[in-house]
């Protein structure tokens, strides 16, 4: 018996694979978190009141969510949950995060390492370049600049006002 057209086509139309699952858009993800934290979910026992104890963390948000990474989750409660906002900025990072390159810089500072004559006022001639800095302590110039910019406001008003070349250079 032979199958005419019509019916070929209509016998295959029937046998066709289901479509795999669309891509999740992201500001479907980021709808979702807003669920989440609008429904109080972001509290480790929803019958306590929001303190730092009772936070879940943001890592632990993202995974609960569906989110790759706590970025989006620190993002977006900053913007639209200033009170979540506030007590996750208590978490401070840094005590668990030693920063052993910017404590041996401050102690190299404090024991005049960054002056050519440590016991020379703070001039831009007695002064050691970033990179001379950098090199001595195995950092990278941009680091130096970044934590003396920081930490040792002195010590950068006098970097920043050093001439790169002299006008008797340029004649």
């Amino acid at each position: 018996m032979q199958m005419t057209t019509t019916e070929a086509h209509q016998n295959a139309s029937l046998r066709v694979t289901p479509k795999a699952p669309k891509k999740e858009r992201h500001g479907a993800k980021l709808d979702r978190l807003r669920r989440y934290l609008r429904g109080g979910h972001y509290l480790i026992d929803r019958t306590q009141p929001l303190t730092l104890q009772n936070l879940k963390t943001q890592t632990l948000i993202a995974e609960e969510v569906g989110l790759r990474s706590s970025a989006d989750v620190s993002l977006l409660v900053r913007r639209e949950f200033p009170e979540v906002a506030t007590v996750l900025s208590e978490r401070d990072a840094a005590e668990y995060h030693p920063a052993p390159k910017k404590d041996r810089l401050l102690r190299y500072i404090a024991s005049g390492g960054h002056l050519r004559d440590p016991l020379g006022e703070l001039t831009a001639s007695n002064l050691r370049t970033q990179r001379e800095i950098a090199d001595e302590l195995g950092m990278t110039q941009m680091l130096v600049s970044y934590h003396i910019r920081q930490h040792a406001p002195a010590v950068a008003a006098v970097m920043a006002s050093r001439r790169w070349y002299d006008a008797a250079d340029r004649a």
